[in-house]
């Protein structure tokens, strides 16, 4: 950050996790404001941590904190390779195409 402030770079970009606000339970509409009452990992704990030390730099530096729910690139042996397996299965539902696993149908 101190390196972008002085090349007078305008924003700095952090890539965070959502894993900050994870509590061993689902939630929908979780608000930023939200925390565990002990982060689940360590992982968890230094991505809060690097975002506040951030937050210091406000002032000097528009600071950008985004948590994306995954990021996928080469090398990716997780996220990926499910979505190719998926897209290769034949449909469950006409048994001829493969994009009707994507579809959501609502419920009759």
């Amino acid at each position: 950050v101190e390196a972008s402030i002085k090349a007078n770079i305008k924003k700095f970009i952090h890539i965070s996790s959502p894993s900050i606000y994870y509590d061993y339970k689902d939630r929908l509409n979780v608000e930023e404001t939200f925390l565990p009452q002990k982060f689940a990992n360590h992982y968890a704990k230094t991505k809060y941590e690097a975002e506040q030390l951030l937050k210091l730099y406000k002032e000097k530096i528009e600071i950008i904190i985004l948590r994306p729910r995954a990021i996928i690139g080469p090398g990716d042996t997780s996220i990926f390779p499910k979505l190719i397996a998926v897209s290769n299965r034949r449909c469950n539902i006409c048994k001829k195409c493969f994009a009707c696993n994507w579809i959501i149908y609502p419920q009759q």
